[in-house]
């Protein structure tokens, strides 16, 4: 029972470790993106996509391009306001890896509590006193 406790702790642990680092490599990512004006560029080439035939079947076409022109009018105001979002890269990629300690020290104290319990729940049962 205690290797299940730390095999689940393992498996948990690499599964956060794992997105503490897509989501901190997302947010350098998309700062560069924004910064390099590449980001723009996508948005307007996603602006005059045509979606396939068999994928609008089905799906309100008025909806869709509402969704397209939001994006766009989204990634055009973030390239806008670049300043204050490169600045809040560089402190939200430390409060990620912040997050990412706080949760494994939280999951390694409750993998502990689990062997601590497991550990309990193998031993016999310590013999009651006899009245005499």
């Amino acid at each position: 029972m205690k290797m299940l406790v730390w095999v689940l702790f393992a498996v948990i642990a690499a599964v956060w470790t794992g997105g503490a680092w897509m989501t901190a490599s997302a947010l350098q990512w998309a700062a560069q993106a924004l910064a390099g004006g590449q980001a723009v560029d996508w948005a307007a080439a996603m602006g005059s996509w045509s979606l396939p035939t068999w994928l609008v079947v089905g799906l309100d076409l008025g909806w869709l391009q509402s969704v397209q022109v939001f994006v766009v009018e989204l990634i055009e105001g973030l390239h806008g306001a670049w300043p204050a979002f490169g600045q809040a890269v560089g402190w939200l990629v430390p409060v990620v890896w912040v997050v990412w300690a706080l949760g494994l020290a939280m999951l390694l104290l409750l993998a502990g509590l689990g062997h601590w319990l497991a550990a309990r729940s193998g031993r016999p049962a310590a013999p009651l006193p006899r009245a005499a």
